[in-house]
């Protein structure tokens, strides 16, 4: 799935939504050519409303409006939040991972393994740290990965992403029950659970 939002723009809340990720996400734009790179990424028309990172070739956001990222796997929420950083989608994101198919079906992800993915592809470094109390203000950084901890819930934890003024949750409608194939994404504004593990990145030097 790529990044888009839903088709609505008339309530308050949709509005004041996309107004928050205009804001964030304006930025210079980095151009490149409309082809395929060497590592297969499809390369879309640059639009002013465009932030682009340029060692990846990809649009990042196209600012006409997104929408969440679903996970395709029951482990795979860490796959989505990747994607949704990288402006990627679910399926190209899973194979930048190391054995990715067999860990977004059976075991999940560390964090270490979506840093070294977000290292290598993004534009930033990222590193992971375990959350105490005088770091849990760090964690409403836009573009932020956070690893919320296991509970009757989410009894393998879940992985949620920062941006703006909410939390993209490749899962929202998570349920006993029903499976992978009734997920659906959206965006919440409260974490769902006590976050233990924060992944965030910095420019490059």
């Amino acid at each position: 799935m790529s990044a888009r939002t839903c088709r609505c723009n008339s309530c308050p809340a949709h509005k004041a939504r996309n107004a928050d990720y205009f804001r964030i996400f304006s930025a210079p734009i980095i151009d490149f050519k409309g082809e395929n790179d060497s590592n297969g990424f499809e390369s879309y028309p640059v639009s002013a409303k465009s932030l682009v990172y340029k060692n990846i070739k990809s649009t990042l956001f196209d600012m006409s409006g997104f929408r969440p990222i679903v996970q395709k796997d029951g482990f795979g929420c860490g796959v989505a939040c990747t994607a949704y950083i990288l402006g990627l989608n679910d399926e190209k994101t899973l194979h930048l991972f190391t054995k990715g198919q067999n860990k977004a079906k059976k075991i999940g992800f560390f964090c270490r393994d979506i840093c070294k993915v977000l290292n290598k592809y993004s534009s930033k470094t990222h590193t992971f740290y375990c959350i105490k109390n005088r770091r849990k203000k760090n964690i409403y950084k836009d573009g932020t990965i956070v690893f919320i901890k296991r509970s009757k819930k989410y009894p393998s934890g879940h992985y949620l992403c920062r941006i703006g003024k909410y939390w993209m949750d490749p899962w929202i409608n998570l349920q006993k029950g029903r499976g992978i194939s009734y997920a659906k994404a959206d965006f919440r504004k409260r974490l769902p659970g006590k976050p233990i593990y924060s992944i965030s990145g910095n420019q490059h030097h």
